[in-house]
C-alpha cells in the first residue's frame, strides 16, 4: 500500500509515517515507476505499535531496538519492553514528585504574599528571590515551561 493509504488506515499523518520510515522504523520500498513508497501488509500493525510506544513515552531509539529484536526472529522483546516500561514509570514518578514539590513551593510563596501586606515590592521582586524551605535546601524543581516575557 502507498503512504497515503497507510496513513488513512492507521489515523496517522503522512508526515509521521515518512518520518518513521526515514528513521528505519518502517520498511518501505520505492515503486520503480513512480518513486512512491510502498508498505507491506504488516505496516499497519507496526504503525500501531509505534504509536502505542510513543504514547507511553518510550524513546524511538529504544523502540527501534525492540523492533529489531522482533524482526530478526529472536525471542519476543517482552522482557526488554517491560524493563523500558518500568524505567519510564520510575521517570514519571520522579517527575510527579518534583512537580508536587514545585506545587508546594508555589503555594507557600502565594500564601506568604497574600498574608503579608508590609513587604514592599522591589526591583528583584521579593516573591521570586526569597528562598523558602524547598529551594533553600537545594531541591531540584523542574524548570518552568512558561515563556519569558
Amino acid at each position: 500500500m502507498r503512504i497515503g493509504e497507510l496513513a488513512r488506515a492507521t489515523g496517522e499523518t503522512v508526515k509521521t509515517i515518512r518520518y518513521w520510515s526515514d528513521l528505519g522504523l518502517l520498511d518501505a520500498t520505492r515503486d520503480p515507476g513512480s518513486g512512491y513508497r510502498r508498505y507491506g501488509a504488516h505496516a499497519t500493525e507496526r504503525v500501531r505499535f509505534l504509536r502505542s510506544a510513543q504514547r507511553l513515552g518510550l524513546a524511538l531509539a529504544d523502540v527501534k531496538e525492540l523492533l529489531r529484536a522482533r524482526d530478526v526472529g529472536s525471542a519476543p522483546p517482552c522482557k526488554e519492553a517491560l524493563a523500558l516500561l518500568r524505567d519510564r514509570r520510575d521517570e514519571v514518578r520522579r517527575r510527579i514528585a518534583s512537580l508536587r514539590a514545585l506545587d508546594r513551593e508555589l503555594t507557600a510563596r502565594l500564601t506568604r504574599a497574600a498574608t503579608t501586606t508590609t513587604v514592599p515590592c522591589d526591583r528583584d521582586c521579593v516573591h521570586l528571590v526569597d528562598a523558602p524551605s524547598a529551594l533553600a535546601e537545594g531541591s531540584r524543581l523542574p524548570p518552568s515551561r512558561t515563556p519569558a516575557r
